[in-house]
């Protein structure tokens, strides 16, 4: 059996992990940020209020994480930023003559899914919130 003190810790690296994710995954599109960031959020709240804490109050991060935990919705700005990079992401793998097809179709299958994912979730908050 897992002691308490094993879980709270093994939750922190895995918030530190997805938090790691979630930052690359603004640079890079193939990483989509928000869910990561809500993963991150999870795991902090299950170990740690200091960075949970740090987390929502976090002037970029936090937004959306409140958002998410609230109202279970992603704000249009983020859903079309995201979208914006996936399709260039796309584009750029497309174009390489380097990529096997395979790989491309591949990628194509996962970023549309993606896109499906942010897509189906609420943009706007119920009005009795």
């Amino acid at each position: 059996m897992v002691t308490t003190k094993v879980k709270k810790y093994l939750f922190i690296v895995c918030g530190l992990f997805f938090l790691l994710l979630g930052i690359i995954g603004i640079f890079l599109p193939l990483l989509p940020t928000t869910p990561f960031l809500i993963l991150t959020a999870l795991c902090f709240n299950k170990s740690s209020n200091k960075f949970h804490t740090w987390l929502i109050n976090h002037r970029l991060l936090g937004p959306p994480i409140l958002d998410w935990q609230k109202r279970r919705m992603i704000d249009t700005k983020y859903k079309l930023i995201a979208t914006t990079m996936i399709l260039l992401s796309l584009g750029f793998i497309l174009s390489k003559d380097t990529i096997q097809t395979f790989i491309k179709i591949g990628v194509l299958i996962f970023l549309i899914i993606i896109l499906i994912a942010i897509w189906i979730q609420k943009s706007k908050p119920n009005q009795d919130i």
